[in-house]
């Protein structure tokens, strides 16, 4: 059987790498070829069947509820979780589910770009018995990042910034997941965590099944400025893939 799935998208963050860009804004609404990063993924959401989203708020976040308001204008209804104090990944998460009924919850970092299959990344975690999915993307990408290690047909092994001393397939984590409700709601309310290391690694401890899906497609990590600047620069050229170019006209016929 389904089972009711809501979206989170995580905007809380003090884009530190970014600086001094980060200073006066939040990193998910630093541009790319014109559009805020962040709203690529509400329309990524949109396409997948999401009629509702939750953003959680810190660093700056009033500027992205003033751009966004409602939601109205990308037809999709967004939800605000604003936080008192920084509260992480984990944290971040779990102050959603305080108010939110749902059984599972995708989560996607607010300022990652890409044409991750959402639907897919769904439909294999509902047909799993799996405590949470993980996208993993190919390790030949130069990023500073976790590492997933896992067996060929998916089963997650391990988190971490080095190999593992047993045979295993290794992609980067791209900072798309779905959650189980219960996998983190005994994760303490109000308290700042990582889902990493609070939630992923102690399940992994207890051998729960985390399952990762393989992602071949765009993704992009936009951590640097010099990388904020040639994704910038590759959107108005349209250096892209076609997937990422109707993501780009779609946002921008919504937005002007």
């Amino acid at each position: 059987m389904k089972q009711k799935i809501s979206a989170i998208l995580l905007c809380a963050g003090f884009g530190t790498r970014l600086k001094p860009l980060t200073l006066k804004r939040p990193k998910p609404l630093l541009p790319v070829g014109g559009v805020p990063m962040l709203v690529f993924n509400l329309i990524l959401l949109k396409e997948a069947g999401f009629k509702e989203v939750t953003l959680n708020l810190y660093h700056h976040g009033e500027a992205i509820e003033k751009l966004l308001q409602d939601g109205r204008a990308l037809d999709i209804k967004i939800h605000y979780s604003w936080e008192k104090k920084i509260l992480g990944t984990a944290g971040g998460v779990r102050q959603v589910l305080s108010y939110q009924p749902a059984s599972q919850f995708l989560v996607l970092n607010g300022d990652v770009l890409s044409d991750i299959p959402l639907k897919q990344l769904i439909q294999l975690h509902q047909h799993s018995s799996a405590k949470a999915s993980l996208v993993a993307i190919p390790s030949n990408k130069l990023q500073v990042s976790r590492y997933l290690y896992y067996q060929n047909k998916g089963k997650l092994l391990s988190i971490s910034q080095k190999a593992p001393h047993t045979p295993s397939k290794k992609g980067i984590f791209a900072g798309v997941q779905i959650i189980n409700r219960d996998l983190i709601e005994t994760f303490p309310l109000n308290k700042k965590g990582c889902l990493v290391q609070n939630i992923y690694d102690p399940a992994l401890a207890r051998q729960d099944n985390l399952q990762v899906m393989e992602h071949q497609g765009f993704w992009e990590d936009l951590g640097s400025l010099e990388k904020l600047k040639a994704m910038d620069r590759a959107f108005y050229q349209k250096q892209v893939p076609d997937s990422m170019q109707r993501l780009y006209k779609k946002a921008r016929q919504l937005l002007f």
